[in-house]
């Protein structure tokens, strides 16, 4: 008598981590023995005990059952335990706008924005707090705090782009005296 045993497959995650987009995100799975990819059907996948596939960052444990193609080799499982599904924040950017000015004596300063909702501070012009006055071309950087905290990394000196002030056009007024030349 030959006993032949079917073999169990292992299951695994293949899409983590994903960056939030404000979408729900589904794990992705693949089941394999060894090396071996094992063809079947995934269900009742649940997200840290949840059917709904979720949205915002965090970490999700995965458990889920697999039914196999080839059930005369593979047997199927049920509730294991996968891993864990990882959403990550998502980082805003900043934008700088304003001028481009012309020299005036004056000192000029650009608004920043973010990508999301929050709050700009700490703006700096080539690392100055200083709002520039002479002509010449800034990078902008600035601290935000996103409303949003669950979904989104604040920054700290984040890059908004570059601020521009012009020089001033030059004038020049030549006076004759009276007279015979």
């Amino acid at each position: 008598i030959v006993i032949t045993y079917k073999s169990t497959p292992s299951l695994s995650i293949t899409n983590s981590p994903v960056t939030y987009n404000g979408s729900p995100q589904a794990v992705v799975l693949s089941a394999s023995f060894g090396v071996t990819p094992v063809a079947g059907t995934f269900s009742n996948i649940l997200y840290n005990g949840s059917a709904t596939i979720p949205t915002n960052a965090g970490s999700y444990p995965i458990v889920a059952d697999f039914t196999p193609t080839d059930t005369a080799n593979y047997n199927s499982v049920t509730n294991v335990a996968v891993g864990t599904f990882v959403i990550n924040k998502a980082t805003p950017t900043l934008s700088a706008s304003g001028g481009p000015f012309t020299f005036d004596g004056s000192p000029h300063a650009a608004t920043v924005t973010g990508s999301v909702p929050g709050s700009v501070s700490n703006i700096k012009y080539n690392g100055s707090a200083t709002a520039p006055t002479d002509a010449g071309t800034y990078a902008v950087t600035a601290d935000f705090a996103p409303t949003d905290v669950t979904n989104y990394n604040t920054l700290t000196n984040g890059l908004a782009g570059n601020f521009l002030i012009n020089k001033a056009a030059t004038t020049t007024t030549v006076t004759c005296a009276a007279g015979p030349f």
